[in-house]
């Protein structure tokens, strides 16, 4: 009797082990990729959670190249959304889910074997919660991601939108990612569930490689421009960056070296202008100490300089094509 008893314990311990995973949806948007989805679809062929119970959903977003061709050769669900921002091609994409939980993984990311294992375990073992992951770079980075990404090992305060994984359920009850801005929807999804109470954790297990980062001065810039065109939108998150008012200080100086150059007053100009290329180097400063970046020479430190200077040029840029933006809608 005895013998039997532990039978049926260890019988039910066993049925209990074959419940099924929980079903996920890893959502993907893509526009012109061809140059990185085939490893990212590689990467979540060999994940180690059960094949049945995981769905991959890439979602066009009217690519030009080859992008859908091989997507579909890898026999995943592919659709298509022309038009809106990343935010809306992300949703289009999540109303499709079947999953209970969401992945939203970017096409120009790798994500290691057991990146959704881990993901699904964290959002299961914790109600209530979204998490993430950070970018880390290539084993082999170009100089530019080696000089610009110095706090890869630091883990951001917010959610990336390459790295995501939350229950469908929470995602559509905070509104999903914004539709009205063309970048930061990420940072404004992590506020939205914020101030509905959720819980919002970024983990290194969840780190995935970014294969899409800048790699060239031009791209970095108008890289820059592209995440700063919708500060005046998101307004709310503006005035708590640090940042912003470095940019608002760089573009004040800019314009008063501009006011005294023309004005002939090269003297009154001269304090101005060693203010605004002052500024860069405060970001890079910042960057250094808190990466512990170890600077080798000086060619290091110019490097560093030359892309923060990059940085608030191009996000100078971006407040300005904010303000038009704003001054249309309003009128």
């Amino acid at each position: 009797m005895p013998d039997l008893k532990n039978r049926l314990i260890l019988g039910d311990r066993v049925n209990s082990s074959l419940e099924p995973k929980p079903f996920v949806s890893i959502v993907l948007p893509a526009n012109n990729e061809e140059n990185y989805i085939d490893s990212c679809l590689s990467a979540l062929k060999i994940q180690n959670y059960p094949e049945d119970r995981f769905e991959v959903i890439v979602v066009d977003n009217k690519s030009k190249d080859r992008t859908v061709e091989i997507a579909k050769s890898f026999g995943v669900k592919v659709l298509h959304k022309d038009q809106g921002p990343v935010g809306a091609v992300r949703n289009f994409g999540a109303r499709h889910a079947k999953g209970d939980i969401i992945a939203f993984l970017d096409s120009d990311c790798v994500a290691p074997p057991n990146w959704l294992e881990t993901g699904v375990q964290l959002v299961s073992s914790k109600q209530n919660t979204a998490f993430g992951g950070p970018y880390m770079l290539r084993k082999a980075p170009y100089w530019l991601e080696k000089f610009w990404l110095l706090e890869d090992r630091d883990l951001p305060k917010s959610l990336l939108g390459g790295a995501i994984f939350i229950n469908k359920r929470h995602f559509f009850a905070v509104g999903a990612f914004s539709e009205s801005i063309t970048s930061g929807e990420d940072s404004q999804l992590t506020h939205d569930l914020r101030a509905a109470n959720y819980d919002v954790i970024v983990r290194k297990e969840l780190a995935v490689v970014h294969l899409g980062n800048p790699t060239n001065i031009k791209t970095f810039f108008w890289r820059q421009v592209w995440h700063s065109e919708n500060y005046i939108q998101n307004i709310k998150s503006s005035v708590i960056d640090p940042t912003f008012y470095i940019i608002l200080l760089y573009i004040s100086s800019i314009s008063i070296s501009a006011i005294w150059l023309a004005s002939g007053k090269f003297t009154y100009a001269l304090p101005t202008i060693s203010f605004a290329l002052f500024l860069p180097f405060v970001l890079s400063a910042k960057r250094i100490k808190r990466s512990k970046y170890p600077i080798q020479n000086t060619l290091h430190i110019l490097a560093i300089y030359a892309l923060d200077w990059t940085y608030l040029t191009g996000r100078s840029l971006g407040l300005f094509k904010s303000i038009g933006k704003w001054l249309r809608v309003i009128h």
